[in-house]
Order: C-alpha cells, then structure tokens, then sequence
C-alpha cells in the first residue's frame, strides 16, 4: 500500500476521530474507507446516490430493517369504507373527484 499524509485542520481531525469511535474503527481503516468510496464513483451516479454512499461511508445511514405495515388492516378498511357510505350515501368517489377536475368540471 502507499501511505498518503493529509494536512487536516484540528477540528476536521476531531470530527473523523469522533467518527472512529462511534463506529469502532481505526481513524485511518476510516479515512480509507471514505476515500475509497468517494474515488470509486462514477460519473453516471446521480447526486441522491453520491449523497448516500458518503453518508454510507461515514455509518450515517442504516438500511431499513423492512416494509412497513399499513396502518389498517385489510378488514378495518372495508368496516371504514361501509362506515363512510352509510353516513354519505350520495358522496361522489375520490376517483370521480380527480377525474372532473382534470376534466374542468
């Protein structure tokens, strides 16, 4: 390997040591980490996508553990749905709303 000696200010070298607590790491496994990613990119990423990769890189971003479920379940919104069109027989659908108005009714 080559070593590279970077001048960094000392708040800029506080903040990567800090960084290297947190996650446990060497401050130099991290510095390479980061400039490993940043020089691997390619100009076809898009700016979400460097923008995610750095914060990957700095243990900033957690993967989602899973989808979400609904808020309702199946059953309470069939029960909401007979409920509203009890109360509001003659309510005319979101759907239909939406389509006059594109319509310029």
């Amino acid at each position: 390997m080559t070593t590279v000696i970077i001048d960094l200010s000392p708040e800029t070298y506080q903040r990567l040591r800090m960084t290297a607590q947190q996650q446990q790491k060497p401050i130099e496994v991290l510095a390479r980490e980061w400039l490993e990613a940043r020089t691997n990119e390619t100009g076809t990423r898009t700016e979400r996508d460097r923008a995610l990769a750095a914060l990957r890189a700095a243990g900033l971003v957690r993967e989602a553990a899973g989808v979400r479920a609904p808020l309702l379940s199946e059953h309470e919104r069939a029960a909401l749905a007979a409920h509203v069109g009890a109360q509001y027989p003659d309510a005319p659908t979101l759907s239909s709303l939406i389509i006059a108005e594109r319509n310029g009714q």
